[in-house]
């Protein structure tokens, strides 16, 4: 297990629109999804990161803001599907 404390989270991987952020069932301050990591490897495999926050208003918070990317993400693939339709 690796524990970090951070005082700024930044989303290092591309926020797609299959990309589903659930609840990790055991606490109401973490989030799970599944990705690749590039992190331990030199070939990206698809695994099930987690985040885990201090506060309960800052994994709020973290959703919110990663909703609004993944918003973003399909206003963009409509438009995309628009101008190739």
């Amino acid at each position: 297990m690796f524990f970090v404390q951070v005082h700024k989270v930044v989303c290092n991987q591309l926020v797609t629109a299959d990309l589903v952020l659930r609840p990790l069932s055991t606490s109401d301050r973490a989030w799970c999804w599944g990705a690749l990591n590039y992190a331990e490897e030199n070939e990206p495999r698809v695994e099930e990161l987690s985040v885990r926050f201090k506060l309960p208003e800052t994994a709020k918070e973290f959703r919110d803001k990663l909703n609004e990317c993944l918003e973003q993400v399909a206003k963009q693939a409509a438009a995309a599907a628009t101008v190739e339709g």
